[in-house]
């Protein structure tokens, strides 16, 4: 199915660079937008070459080119079945920013520092945010009929996505949405992996998404009764942008939704600060090997307030080359103790084998869901975290400090009615060496969309969890790094 057609951002600077009629002189802009690009190929070209080392780092932060024209951030759409209510957010950084929407009747809308904005996307239609002069971030939240979810906004569309989870069994409706924001058409190919190898179907191998449109493809219709399935999208053709949802209505078992923006890369480590083991809640972890030849032995250590836990059914895990495989973390200790237990995740390949790594958890109960999201790959001393909900409660930021020095954070607030809140009782948090922490932030965000900000003086992770009471549904959404 194809929604909404335009070309966009993409197509007004393909205008200022092809010489065409309505762009054959080059603008300021789009030369420095060019020399942005440059900048940023050759400094990807350099950490490429130093690549080939057989140590297994964790990746820490890395500086950018201070230089910045514009940026496009890709939001998705609204699922063509059922889904009534879309959302997505902007915060600027410090600086403030000019921001662009498209597809908008909207002017330009300057955003000060500190302040967001909350939008709905066209019927049917991705939203490309562009910020000018500064950068921005976005996140977008979604509501279904039985549930909610919140997913990150992308910062680039890519030749490769993929996504560790998924399932196609009876009561689960998972649709695959793919973006194509430029203004020649992009050809894309589908491959699911479950726990017996990758399976291709011969009518996803050669599927157009036309330009400055969404295709939505329902999983369902082409993988029956599969109930661990991850799934890659690769373009033939141009480059995209791919979100996976679940909407999750059983006979037996959790109702709700799951919302993920999928990963470019693979990665040898992968953190989760958010999750839980115990009784009324089961996560998991979902691995994804794409790799055609070579095994990959996977451990996940997990880490609550007060320590680390590395239970035995949790180390040198075999994902075979081709496969993916889900693995619960209910037999580890947490759970024995009889109570939920807020854990973090790490998840390592002790081989050296590159994954995929995406979490699921599924709280039953009163006030119980579903949620998703794939880890994070790098740790940073300044996250950006969006809402997780449209009316949240139970809103919190869970931060885990994987680093051997111990860090002290500090928390500032954004809304988009009032100036940026920086509460006494946020300030310098201290968590330690190897432990996690919870902040609660109920008390400043009950029923108001708001950002997050978290600075720290050691690498760490964040995430960002809440209810969403309107939609009776928890959704989770990973931070966003900042680099500067």
């Amino acid at each position: 199915m194809d929604r909404c057609d335009r070309g966009g951002v993409a197509e007004r600077y393909q205008a200022q660079v092809d010489g065409s009629p309505a762009g054959s002189l080059m603008t300021e802009r789009a030369r420095d937008l060019m020399l942005v690009v440059v900048v940023v190929a050759l400094t990807v070209a350099g950490a490429a070459l130093g690549a080939g080392s057989d140590d297994v780092e964790v990746a820490t932060e890395r500086s950018t080119p201070a230089a910045f024209v514009e940026r496009a951030i890709y939001c998705p759409p609204s699922l063509a079945a059922g889904d009534s209510n879309a959302r997505f957010s902007v915060a600027g950084r410090s600086e403030g920013a000019t921001v662009g929407l498209e597809p908008s009747d909207q002017e330009e809308l300057n955003l000060a520092p500190g302040q967001i904005l909350v939008g709905s996307p066209s019927e049917g239609s991705a939203v490309d945010v562009v910020g000018f002069g500064a950068p921005v971030e976005a996140t977008a939240l979604t509501r279904a009929p039985v549930g909610a979810g919140a997913t990150g906004c992308s910062a680039l569309a890519g030749t490769r996505w993929y996504f560790a989870a998924g399932s196609s069994a009876l009561g689960y409706d998972e649709r695959i949405m793919v973006y194509n924001p430029f203004p020649e058409e992009s050809v894309v190919r589908l491959s699911f992996y479950t726990p017996t190898g990758e399976k291709v179907k011969a009518n996803l191998t050669d599927i157009p998404v036309r330009a400055g449109t969404t295709r939505e493809i329902n999983v369902n219709e082409f993988i029956t009764l599969q109930d661990e399935l991850g799934a890659s999208v690769s373009a033939i053709r141009g480059r995209v942008v791919a979100w996976r949802m679940l909407v999750a209505d059983p006979k037996v078992g959790t109702a709700g939704v799951e919302f993920s923006l999928g990963t470019t890369q693979t990665s040898p480590t992968w953190f989760f600060p958010a999750g839980g083991a115990g009784t009324g809640v089961t996560e998991a972890i979902s691995l994804l090997n794409p790799s055609t030849t070579e095994e990959a032995a996977i451990t996940i250590s997990l880490t609550t307030n007060d320590g680390s836990l590395q239970p035995q059914k949790l180390v040198e895990i075999s994902v075979p080359p081709g496969s993916s495989k889900r693995v619960p973390l209910y037999e580890t200790p947490p759970a024995r103790l009889g109570s939920v237990t807020d854990v973090s995740a790490l998840v390592t390949s002790s081989n050296g084998i590159e994954v995929v790594a995406e979490r699921t958890t599924a709280y039953r109960g009163e006030g119980g869901g579903l949620t998703s999201e794939i880890g994070a790959v790098s740790t940073a001393r300044e996250w950006f975290l969006g809402p997780a909900a449209l009316d949240p409660t139970r809103d919190r930021v869970s931060v885990m400090n994987p680093a051997s020095e111990d860090a002290i954070l500090d928390v500032t607030l954004m809304f988009e009615d009032s100036q940026p809140k920086a509460p006494a009782a946020l300030q310098e948090l201290a968590l330690g060496a190897g432990l996690r922490r919870e902040i609660n932030l109920d008390r400043w965000t009950t029923g108001r969309a708001a950002w997050a900000v978290i600075t720290a003086d050691a690498p760490i992770v964040a995430e960002r969890s809440a209810f969403d009471r309107g939609a009776n549904d928890p959704a989770d959404v990973m931070g966003t790094p900042v680099r500067r």
